[in-house]
């Protein structure tokens, strides 16, 4: 019996679908929705992230963070993950959220009974305003990302579209 080598292990766990489309991990994925990868390590295996994995064997670095530049946290593409910083990674969060209005940094402010804008950036919080329609405020708040953070790729594709 031929013992798989450490990245044939790896690479029967993803789908390869190209270079410009995301490698969907197909083992087991922790409850974030991040592939997890067994990598033998100076003192035997321990568990990894198979995106930051994916990168370090692209490029052999293993930095702090690695973030998917397809919001895909299934993705392995080395062509879809870029080393980030805390805040570039915070910046770079998707557009969409769990709150009441389904988009990140709008929120329903019960007294005023309109939509607020609040996007925080290094420790504050900027507001962006009230808004009697949500088809108003999702704008608004692009608009404030975009003119506070420098990493955040989903709202800078929006506004290129």
């Amino acid at each position: 019996m031929t013992r798989l080598s450490e990245l044939e292990r790896f690479e029967a766990k993803f789908v390869d679908r190209g270079p410009d489309l995301c490698w969907e991990w197909t083992a087991f994925k922790n409850p974030g929705g991040y592939g997890t990868f067994s990598a033998p390590g100076t003192t035997g295996t321990k568990m990894v992230l198979a995106h930051r994995y994916a990168h370090f064997l692209a490029t052999g670095d293993w930095p702090a963070q690695v973030d998917h530049t397809c919001r895909n946290r299934g993705c392995v593409n080395p062509g879809h993950l870029q080393p980030t910083s805390s805040k570039e990674n915070a910046e770079n969060k998707s557009a969409l959220s769990s709150t009441l209005s389904g988009y990140r940094g709008v929120t329903w402010h019960t007294p005023s009974q309109k939509w607020v804008v609040k996007v925080g950036h290094l420790g504050r919080l900027y507001h962006g305003g009230y808004f009697e329609s949500l088809s108003d405020a999702v704008p608004a708040v692009r608009a404030l990302r975009l003119e506070l953070h420098t990493n955040n790729i989903s709202d800078r594709k929006d506004a290129n579209a």
